[in-house]
C-alpha cells in the first residue's frame, strides 16, 4: 500500500474498496467487478432552496459549505458505523454500499440512523431565518457493477452501476422526505462469473495520486488554505450509459481526452436519480483565463463526438475544495452557479448547449447564441438569464487542437506593426521558406488574441495547424509539449484502448518507413502509449540515443504534412516547455531541404524569461528565419486609441483616460475588461461622441475575463508561492516584509520567503516599493491583489486578518496606550479587525480614534469612526459614550442635523444603566439643543427638573464623576441664560451666565478628568470660556463694549489654552463685533476673517456661519449691501444645512435688514416673515416630535 496513504489528508479521498486494492496488480484501468450488493443512495431534499438562500451574501458558498459539513459528517459517520463504504459524494447526494453483501436489512437500518441523526441536527441559520434539510433514502440488493474508468494520465473514476444501483436510484425517487423506500434488483447467480475482469491493457500498479485532479496533492501538503474561492466554469453534461459496463471505460476516455484539450478536469462522473452525468470544471483546479469560451467549444466538441447528449455551462465564483466529512471527502466546487448549471442541463433538450447570461457575455464574439431569455428553474422562480449555443462547433477530426482559435474571431484593436511582422512572417512559410515566430510578453498583455488573429487569417486561407499549451510542471516530461501535435499528426484517438491507439500510431508511421523500432518505440512512450499507470512519457529506456532518435521521427512526421501543404504550429507558454520540445523547434528549421519548399511556419509564444535563455531558444532568436515580436504595455496614445475603438468614440476627455491607465497600466485586456465595467455600473458618459466619466468610481468589481487572466497567472505559481501571495493580499495593496514573515501561514524561514517574493517580482505581480529600512513591497496590479484575497475564503482571511491587527497592535503597544497613535494605525488596526469580524476590538479602536480626532478637531472624521464603532458594538454603556460623544461633537460645531434622535437615546440608555450622571449628561445636552433651535419658554419651564438632576448627580457623585456632575450644573446656568438673553431678560442672562461662570472658576470644579473618559470634554476651562462667550453676547446688547472686549478676550485666551478651535472662531467673531460697533471696520474684518478660516480649517460649519453672518454686518456698514447680501445668503445656507434654525432665524432677519437699508421694502418684508416662518415651524416640529 502506497505510504501516502496513512496520511490523513490524503485517505479520505478514496473509498475503502479501493484503499485496500492500491498497489495491487488486480487493480488496472478499465477494471470491471461483478458482485452481488446493498446499495443506499440518499439525496438532501431542500439543498436547491437552500442554495438560493445563500446565493446572495459574499459568504454564501462558504455558510453553504458548512452547512453542509455538517450534515456530511453525521450522515458519513453514521454510514460507516453500520460498517458501509462511501463510495461517491455528488451535490447533495451520497452512494454508500456493502461489496459482496446482500443485506437490505443493514442499509434499512443505516437509513434510519441516517434519518434520525439529521433530526438532532440543529437548523440552519439563513438570511430568511431557520431552515432544516430532509432526506430521502433509496435502498436495494442484487448485482451491481464496479468500473474504473478513465486513464490514469487523466484521473480515474470509480464507477457503481448496474441493476442494483438502478434500483436504489430510482427507489430514492419514489421516497418521501424523511422516508426510505426499498427496490430488490436482480441477483447474480451462484453459478454466474463474478470474477472480475481486467483491463485488456494492464499496466503497473495505481497509486492515489491517479485519482486526484493535477496538484491538488501538493495543495493538501498545505491543507490549511487547500480550499477558497476561485472564478470557476462548471458544465454538466448528460450521456447515454452504454449497454455493457466495459464500455463505459472507453467512453469515459475518450471525453476526458477532450476535456483535457480544453484545459478542463472531468471531476466526476455520477450515476444518479438524475442519469449519467459528466460534471467538468474549467477554471479549476487550474485557470486559464478563457475558461468560459473553452468549456464551451469542450461541450461542443462532446456533442458532436456523441459522446454527450446535452450540456449546460454557468460561470461564478465558487467555493472550491474539499468537501464532504473528515472520514471521506472528495474535491469539488459548490455554490449557486453549480447547482444552476445542473438544473440548465436538465431543461436542456436533446443536442443543446445552454449558457447562463454571464456566458453568453465572456464568450460574445467567439461563439453565436440566440438572445438570452429567462427560464425558470429550481431554486430561481424569478427565472434566469439563459441562451443556446447556434454557432462556433467544434470540428472533429485533424487538426483539431487549433479549433479554439476558429469560432468567430474577436476583432483585434490595435497592434498594427506587430500584426504586420507576424503577417509577413507567415507568407514567407506559404512561399515555401520556413518561418518562426518568436512572440514575447507577459501574461494579460495580449498575445493570445494576437495568436488568435494569426491563426484565424491561416485558416482562412485553407491551411491546417496544430497548437498546444505548455503547463506548469511539464519541464520534466520529454517532448510534452508537442504530445497534442504529434498525437493530431498521427490520428490518433487519446480515449481509445493503448492497442487501438498503438495500431493507429503504427499507420501513421507508415508515411516514415526508414525510421527503425527503437526510434517508434521511443514515440509511443512520449505519447504516452505505455504500459506505466503513469502513462506520461517520462520514464525512458535510458539509452542516450533516443532523444536524437525522437527528434528525427518527430521532424520526419512533420516533413510529410509539409509535403501536403503549408502548415501552422503555434506553441504557448514556452517558457514551461521541457528543453526536448525546444530542441525539436530548433532542428525543424535546419530540416528544412534547400532544394525543395517547406512551408512552416512555427510559431512561439512566451512570457519574459526569469533567467537565461534555454540554448535552443538562444538558437531559434539567432536563426534568420526567425522574427521576434515583443509586445509591451500600451503607451498613453495607444490606449486613448483602444479606448475609442472599443466605445466607439472620437475623443476620450482626459479624466477618463488618466483613471483608466491608473487601473490598467495599459494591460490590453484589462483595458478592455475594465471599461466594459464602467459601462454597466453606467460610469461612462457619451455625449457629441467624447465619452467621459460620470463620476469618479470608488470601487469597481473585476470582470471575470479580467480575473481569469490574473488567475490563471497566479495557478502557474508552485503552492508555497502562492499561499505567500494570498497572505500577502491580506495585509494589503502594500506590505511590510517583516509582518508578511509573522503572519504567514507556513512559517518560511526568510530566505525562502525572499525567494517566493522575488519569484512574484520576476513575474510582475508585485514590486519593490521600499527597500530601507526594511522592504516593503506592492501588488503592482491592485486586480491581482483583489483576485489573490477573494480567493481566500472569509474563514481563512478572518485569521489573517486577527494576526495583521495583533501585530500592529504589539508594534504600537506604548503609543496606543499613552494615546500618541498616528491616524493611520487606528486606521489600519479598524480596517483589519472589521474584515476579522472582531467587533468588541473593532469598536473599541474607533471609539479611540474617534476621540483622537475629536482632540484634533477633526469633527468629521470623529463622526466617522463614531458611525462605525456604533455598528460594530450593542453594548449599552458603550453606545451610550459614543452617541454622548457624537452629541458633544456636534454641539460644539452647531450640527443639530441628529441631535434630538441621539439625546433622546442616550437618555434612554442612561434610565436603562439607572446612571444619574449620564442622566444629568442627556439633560443638559437637551437644553443646549432647545436653545440652539430657539425653544427658549422650554428650556425656562424646564429649568428646575434640570437644576434638581443635576444636585442629585452631584450628591450621589464623589470624586471626577462630581466634578462633572458641578459643572454639568454650571452648563445648564449658562444655557438658562442664553434662553433669558433670547427672551429679553439681559440682566437675569447675565446673573446667570456669572453664576455659571464662578462654578466653573471654583476649586471643587477646577481639574481633569481621566483622559479615557468621554466625559473629559467638558472640563472647566472650556466651559468657563463659553460662559465668558455669552457674558460678551449680553454686554454688548448692553451696550457695554468695554466689558464685551474683555469677556471675549478672555474666552479666546480660554480656547486657545484648551485647544478649542470652535470657541476661538466665536470669540473671534464676538471680538469682530465689538470692534464693529466701535466704528473700527479694518480690526473687525481681521478678526472676522481669522475666524472664518478657523472654522474652515476645522469643519466647524456652524462657526462658518457666525463669521460669514459678521463679515455681511461688517459689508453694510461700508455700505457694500451686495457683498453683504452674498455673504449672508452663503451663511444662511451654512446654517440650514446644520439645522442651526435660531442663527438660521437670525441671519435671514439681517438679510431683511440689508434689503430695508437699499429701500426694498418687499425683500424686506418677504426676509422677515420667512424668518417668522422659520422659528415657527422649527417650534412646531419640535413640539410634535
Amino acid at each position: 500500500m502506497n505510504h501516502d496513504l496513512a496520511s490523513p489528508f490524503l485517505r479520505p479521498f478514496l473509498p475503502h474498496w479501493l484503499i485496500e486494492r492500491i498497489g495491487t496488480p488486480a487493480l488496472q484501468p478499465g477494471l470491471v467487478h461483478r458482485c452481488n450488493a446493498t446499495i443506499l443512495y440518499a439525496d438532501l431534499s431542500g439543498f436547491t432552496r437552500l442554495t438560493a438562500t445563500f446565493a446572495g451574501l459574499p459568504d454564501g458558498a462558504e455558510r453553504l459549505h458548512n452547512s453542509l459539513t455538517r450534515f456530511f459528517d453525521a450522515l458519513i459517520d453514521t454510514i460507516i458505523a453500520h460498517g458501509g463504504d462511501v463510495v461517491a459524494i455528488a451535490g447533495d447526494a451520497l452512494t454508500a454500499w456493502w461489496p459482496d453483501r446482500t443485506d437490505i436489512d443493514v442499509a434499512r437500518r443505516c437509513g434510519e440512523a441516517m434519518v434520525a441523526a439529521l433530526i438532532t441536527l440543529p437548523a440552519i441559520s439563513t438570511p430568511q431565518g431557520p431552515f432544516r434539510l430532509d432526506l430521502r433514502i433509496g435502498v436495494s440488493a442484487g448485482m451491481a457493477y464496479v468500473v474504473l474508468a478513465g486513464l490514469p494520465s487523466h484521473g480515474l473514476h470509480l464507477v457503481i452501476c448496474g441493476p442494483a444501483m438502478d434500483a436504489a436510484t430510482g427507489a430514492e425517487r419514489l421516497a418521501a422526505p424523511g422516508t426510505i423506500h426499498v427496490d430488490e434488483a436482480p441477483h447474480l447467480s451462484d453459478d454466474a462469473e463474478t470474477q472480475t475482469i481486467t483491463a485488456i491493457e494492464p499496466v503497473s500498479t495505481l497509486s492515489w495520486e491517479h485519482f486526484l485532479p493535477p496538484t491538488f496533492a501538493e495543495r493538501l501538503r498545505y491543507h490549511d488554505l487547500v480550499a477558497e474561492y476561485r472564478r470557476c466554469v462548471p458544465a454538466f453534461a448528460a450521456f447515454a450509459m452504454p449497454g455493457r459496463p466495459e464500455e463505459l471505460h472507453r467512453l469515459v476516455a475518450q471525453a476526458q481526452a477532450v476535456v483535457l484539450r480544453w484545459g478542463g478536469w472531468l471531476n466526476e462522473v455520477e450515476v444518479g436519480d438524475k442519469g449519467a452525468v459528466f460534471v467538468m470544471l474549467f477554471g479549476a483546479p487550474v485557470a486559464r483565463g478563457d475558461d468560459p469560451s473553452r468549456a464551451v467549444g469542450c461541450c461542443l466538441e462532446l456533442r458532436d463526438r456523441g459522446l454527450i447528449d446535452r450540456a449546460a455551462v454557468t460561470v461564478g465564483i465558487l467555493f472550491v475544495g474539499a468537501v464532504g466529512s473528515q472520514q471521506r471527502r472528495v474535491y469539488t466546487a459548490q455554490g449557486d452557479d453549480m447547482n444552476l448549471a445542473a438544473h440548465l442541463m436538465y431543461g436542456a433538450a436533446p443536442g443543446e448547449v445552454l449558457v447562463s447570461g454571464r456566458v453568453c457575455s465572456d464568450i460574445l464574439g467567439r461563439y453565436q447564441t440566440t438572445e438570452p431569455g429567462l427560464m425558470i428553474t429550481k431554486g430561481h422562480s424569478e427565472g434566469v438569464p439563459v441562451a443556446r449555443v447556434i454557432s462556433g462547433g467544434a470540428r472533429v477530426g485533424r487538426g483539431v487542437a487549433l479549433q479554439r482559435y476558429m469560432p468567430d474571431a474577436v476583432a483585434l484593436i490595435g497592434r498594427a506593426e506587430e500584426r504586420k511582422a507576424l503577417a509577413a512572417a507567415a507568407e514567407r512559410a506559404v512561399g515555401g521558406r520556413p518561418s518562426v515566430i518568436l512572440l514575447e510578453g507577459e501574461s494579460g498583455i495580449g498575445k493570445s488574441f494576437v495568436l488568435q488573429d494569426l491563426a484565424a487569417q491561416w485558416i482562412e486561407r485553407g491551411y491546417r495547424g496544430y497548437s498546444s499549451e505548455c503547463s506548469s510542471g511539464g519541464q520534466s516530461v520529454p517532448l510534452l509539449a508537442w504530445r497534442p501535435i504529434l498525437t493530431d499528426i498521427c490520428g490518433i484517438d487519446e480515449g481509445a484502448s493503448l492497442k487501438v491507439q498503438r495500431a493507429q500510431l503504427a499507420q501513421a508511421l507508415q508515411a516514415v518507413p526508414q525510421i527503425g523500432t527503437q526510434a517508434r518505440q521511443a514515440l509511443a512512450r512520449a505519447l504516452g502509449m505505455v504500459e506505466e499507470a503513469g502513462g506520461d512519457g517520462s520514464a525512458g529506456t535510458g539509452d542516450p540515443d533516443e532523444p536524437a532518435q525522437l527528434i528525427d521521427l518527430a521532424v520526419s512526421l512533420i516533413s510529410v504534412q509539409l509535403t501536403i501543404a503549408p502548415l501552422l504550429i503555434v506553441l504557448e507558454d514556452v517558457h514551461w516547455a521541457d528543453d526536448l520540445s525546444l530542441q525539436l523547434a530548433s532542428h525543424l528549421l535546419r530540416a528544412a531541404p534547400p532544394d525543395r519548399p517547406f512551408p512552416l511556419c512555427l510559431t512561439l509564444s512566451h512570457r519574459p524569461l526569469d533567467g537565461e535563455a534555454p540554448e535552443s531558444l538562444l538558437r531559434l532568436r539567432a536563426n534568420p528565419s526567425t522574427t521576434r515580436v515583443t509586445l509591451g504595455r500600451l503607451t498613453s496614445e495607444q490606449s486613448v486609441e483602444l479606448i475609442r475603438a472599443l466605445l466607439g468614440v472620437s475623443d476620450v476627455q482626459p479624466e477618463l483616460r488618466q483613471h483608466v491607465e491608473r487601473q490598467t497600466e495599459g494591460q490590453p485586456l484589462f483595458i478592455k475588461e475594465y471599461l466594459r465595467v464602467l459601462g454597466q455600473n453606467n460610469l461612462i458618459a457619451i455625449e457629441d461622441g467624447v465619452a467621459h466619466l460620470v463620476e469618479s468610481p470608488v470601487t469597481v468589481q473585476v470582470s471575470n475575463s479580467a480575473q481569469g487572466v490574473i488567475q490563471a497567472r497566479v495557478d502557474r505559481l508552485d503552492e508555497p508561492t502562492r499561499l505567500t501571495l494570498k497572505a500577502a493580499a491580506v495585509i494589503g495593496r502594500s506590505f511590510p516584509f517583516r509582518l508578511l514573515a509573522m503572519i504567514h501561514p507556513a512559517r518560511p524561514g526568510d530566505r525562502d520567503l525572499l525567494a517566493q517574493l522575488d519569484t512574484l517580482i520576476n513575474l510582475k505581480i508585485i514590486e519593490l516599493e521600499l527597500e530601507d529600512p526594511e522592504p516593503v513591497y506592492r501588488f503592482k496590479y491592485g486586480i491581482t491583489h483583489e483576485v489573490a484575497y477573494t480567493s481566500l475564503l472569509f474563514g481563512q482571511r478572518r485569521q489573517l486578518h486577527t494576526a495583521v491587527a495583533s501585530w500592529y497592535e504589539g508594534i504600537y503597544a506604548t503609543d496606543l496606550a499613552t494615546g500618541r497613535a498616528a491616524m493611520a494605525v487606528y486606521d489600519v488596526l479598524i480596517s483589519h479587525l472589521r474584515r476579522a469580524e472582531e467587533w468588541q476590538r473593532q469598536a473599541r479602536y474607533c471609539r479611540a480614534a474617534a476621540e483622537q480626532a475629536a482632540l484634533r478637531f477633526s469633527n468629521p472624521a470623529a463622526l466617522r469612526y463614531i458611525e462605525q464603532a456604533l455598528v460594530a458594538t450593542s453594548e449599552p454603556a458603550e453606545r451610550y459614550d459614543l452617541l454622548l460623544l457624537r452629541v458633544m461633537i456636534n454641539e460644539r460645531v452647531g450640527n443639530q442635523v441628529s441631535q434630538a434622535e441621539d439625546i433622546s437615546i442616550i437618555e434612554e440608555i442612561a434610565d436603562q444603566l439607572d446612571d444619574p450622571l449620564r442622566r444629568a449628561y442627556a439633560s443638559y445636552y437637551q437644553l443646549c439643543y432647545l436653545v440652539a433651535i430657539g425653544m427658549h419658554q422650554m428650556v425656562l419651564s424646564q429649568s428646575e427638573s434640570v437644576d434638581l438632576r443635576m444636585r442629585q448627580a452631584a450628591r450621589q457623585a464623589t470624586g471626577d464623576a462630581r466634578r462633572q456632575a458641578r459643572l454639568l450644573r454650571a452648563g445648564s446656568l449658562d444655557a438658562r441664560g442664553g434662553a433669558y438673553a433670547a427672551a429679553g431678560d439681559l440682566d437675569q442672562a447675565r446673573l446667570l451666565h456669572r453664576r455659571a461662570l464662578t462654578i466653573c472658576l471654583d476649586s471643587h470644579t477646577v481639574g481633569e478628568t481621566d483622559t479615557h473618559n468621554t466625559h473629559r470634554w467638558i472640563n472647566s476651562r472650556t466651559l468657563a470660556g463659553t460662559c465668558l462667550y455669552h457674558l460678551g453676547q449680553v454686554a454688548i446688547q448692553q451696550g457695554r463694549l468695554n466689558d464685551a472686549m474683555s469677556s471675549f478676550r478672555q474666552a479666546l485666551d480660554l480656547a486657545r489654552e484648551t485647544n478649542s478651535w470652535s470657541g476661538e472662531t466665536r470669540a473671534r467673531a464676538g471680538i469682530s463685533r465689538v470692534y464693529l460697533a466701535q466704528h473700527n471696520s479694518k480690526a473687525a474684518m481681521v478678526e472676522a476673517n481669522s475666524a472664518l478660516a478657523t472654522s474652515q480649517a476645522v469643519g466647524d460649519r456652524t462657526g462658518q456661519a457666525i463669521a460669514l453672518q459678521q463679515l455681511a454686518a461688517i459689508s453694510a456698514a461700508q455700505d457694500d449691501y451686495d457683498e453683504a447680501q452674498r455673504r449672508a445668503w452663503h451663511a444662511l445656507t451654512i446654517s440650514a444645512s446644520m439645522r442651526a434654525r435660531m442663527l438660521e432665524a437670525q441671519i435671514l432677519q439681517d438679510i431683511a435688514g440689508f434689503a430695508t437699508a437699499q429701500g426694498m421694502d418687499e425683500e424686506a418684508e418677504a426676509a422677515s416673515q420667512e424668518a417668522a416662518r422659520v422659528r415657527e415651524q422649527w417650534r412646531e416640529n419640535v413640539v410634535s416630535g
